[in-house]
């Protein structure tokens, strides 16, 4: 559960653009692949579409727009304003800390810290901009645009429909965006991390043991959902 020491706080003096609530197109990570680029950090990744990372191929891993790390050893000078994601968004901070907003909440996140984005959610990373840490992320596609879409995981997802079913509900109707985690989901994304540090060329992504990974991590969520 949230611990009370997460500082949650309303965006009171925050005077969003005149568009704050017509981003309509998905966002890219631009900020970060520059970032990226010029070495001021590390990234590594996997996606689809223009996201940063190596590009997956066809057939693997279907429906995950984009999976990945940063780990910034110092403070940086860009932030991921107002955007929104096509999929599912969970991300998790392994250490340092970092502002989080969704509309007009923001978090400051800690080490252990899981946040759950839903598809085309409105929110930003930085506040404006991203400070010293290391921040998992991951974007599956559940097939809708509007909320009262019926989600359509990816098939490769091996849950039991009952669990899947379980956890499509709790997703769908959580507005609990951030959540304390155990060891055990930290050591899993750390897992997904050592998949991507091997990863360097299209034939060396290791397709099985992702897919392992993810599911298990999918079903550690729901457990942590499950003890609110």
């Amino acid at each position: 559960m949230l611990q009370k020491s997460l500082s949650k706080r309303r965006v009171m003096n925050e005077q969003p653009n005149k568009n704050f609530y017509e981003i309509y197109s998905a966002d890219r990570c631009e900020p970060l692949i520059i970032a990226s680029g010029l070495g001021q950090l590390e990234m590594k990744a996997l996606r689809r579409t223009s996201y940063p990372g190596l590009e997956l191929p066809d057939g693997v891993l279907s429906g995950v727009y984009s999976v990945g790390y940063w780990d910034a050893k110092r403070n940086q000078g860009w932030g991921l304003d107002w955007h929104r994601n096509e999929g599912i968004e969970f991300t998790f901070l392994s250490s340092g800390s970092l502002d989080f907003s969704l509309e007009k909440e923001q978090f400051n996140l800690r080490p252990g810290n899981l946040t759950v984005t839903r598809p085309w959610q409105l929110h930003r990373v930085g506040n404006p901009n991203v400070t010293t840490g290391k921040l998992y992320w991951m974007i599956i596609d559940v097939g809708v645009q509007q909320p009262h879409q019926d989600w359509k995981w990816p098939d490769w997802v091996v849950l039991s429909k009952d669990d899947l079913l379980e956890l499509t509900k709790i997703l769908r109707q959580n507005e609990m965006p951030v959540w304390k985690t155990s060891g055990v989901l930290n050591n899993s994304f750390k897992e997904i991390g050592r998949c991507l540090d091997g990863s360097t060329s299209k034939e060396q992504i290791p397709h099985s043991k992702l897919n392992i990974l993810i599911n298990n991590l999918l079903l550690q969520m729901l457990d942590l959902f499950r003890k609110g």
